[in-house]
């Protein structure tokens, strides 16, 4: 429809500016990373800070976005009628 309307309209118009906005190509592929707290820490999680809890939080974070790289094709693009697609790999690995 944006193709329809009379040229030099769009740039002036706000409404217009919007619509094409919305009309965009473009696809988004989210990946999330989020810590996963383990059976042992309990309600505690959020603020133990020492040096080998860290490098504990540290190596998880790094195994997770290790077993996400490994699934190549959660790296492209959706083709999806939303135009977007999120990946967990807490979610949707079955390990």
């Amino acid at each position: 429809m944006l193709d329809l309307l009379p040229e030099g309209v769009c740039p002036s118009d706000e409404w217009c500016r919007l619509a094409e906005g919305l009309a965009c190509s473009k696809h988004y592929n989210i990946i999330h990373l989020i810590y996963r707290h383990k059976e042992y820490e309990g309600h505690f999680k959020d603020y133990p800070f020492s040096f080998s809890t860290m490098r504990e939080h540290w190596a998880s974070g790094l195994e997770d976005i290790r077993r996400t790289l490994a699934h190549r094709d959660w790296l492209e693009m959706p083709n999806n009628e939303s135009r977007f697609i999120t990946h967990d790999i807490h979610r949707d690995d079955p390990r």
